[in-house]
């Protein structure tokens, strides 16, 4: 929670994500996302009548800031605890507990919209 306070801009993530290059990091791609369609639609394709490249770099920045935590080998030791965990709660994904209605009910009381 403390790397995606509302209104911050997801600031606290984007500087925590800078300094985990050299460690192990499952970078969320929904900040990603996010960054890559405010480029998209806040800049022009065209500029003067030619290819706005200025774009373009913006979105190679984020698409390769993703990219270099695919490229890096981890060499992680399996942990039983957490093998079950995720085995259980995969279970769990394909009964009832794992309907869409319910996953959002559940977004919802971690993170409430704004009213």
């Amino acid at each position: 929670k403390e790397l995606y306070k509302k209104g911050a801009s997801a600031k606290p993530y984007r500087s925590a994500l800078k300094h985990a290059v050299t460690n192990p990091c499952v970078p969320f791609i929904g900040t990603t996302m996010k960054d890559l369609t405010f480029t998209h639609d806040g800049n022009k394709d065209m500029v003067s009548g030619m290819i706005n490249f200025y774009k373009r770099a913006l979105m190679s920045e984020s698409i390769q800031q993703l990219d270099q935590f695919q490229r890096k080998r981890y060499l992680f030791q399996p942990v039983d605890f957490i093998q079950k965990q995720l085995r259980s709660d995969f279970k769990k994904m394909e009964g009832k507990e794992g309907t869409e209605a319910v996953l959002y009910d559940k977004s919802l009381i971690i993170e409430p919209r704004d009213s």
